[in-house]
């Protein structure tokens, strides 16, 4: 794999943990105002970066970045993901769809 390609990947692996960690150390905490909503937030965000780090590391000919500076978007991720990985993933992917539905209405 390309250096920039593994660079790519590690740093959204990284952030991805870091994401995920927060929303269990926010939902761990006893008193926190909209605590299921951003706790949400951060797991998708957990999520989508992970998603991406997939595609970075194995289909690196995928653009995550478009030309108008926007990412892939998030169900764009789970979809491509999805038909890589095939059935094993399918419970994940609509676990995944559910969570990020909720999300978008807490948002608006």
């Amino acid at each position: 794999m390309p250096e920039d390609i593994k660079n790519i990947t590690e740093s959204l692996i990284e952030h991805s943990k870091s994401a995920i960690i927060g929303c269990i150390e926010l939902h761990n905490k006893p008193i926190f105002p909209y605590r299921y909503e951003v706790c949400t937030i951060l797991a998708i965000n957990g999520w989508e970066l992970l998603l991406k780090a997939y595609i970075a590391q194995n289909n690196p000919e995928i653009k995550l970045i478009k030309k108008d500076n926007h990412s892939k978007p998030f169900e764009e991720c789970v979809s491509f993901v999805s038909s890589e990985i095939g059935k094993p993933f399918k419970a994940i992917e609509e676990n995944l769809n559910r969570l990020y539905d909720y999300r978008c209405h807490i948002i608006l």
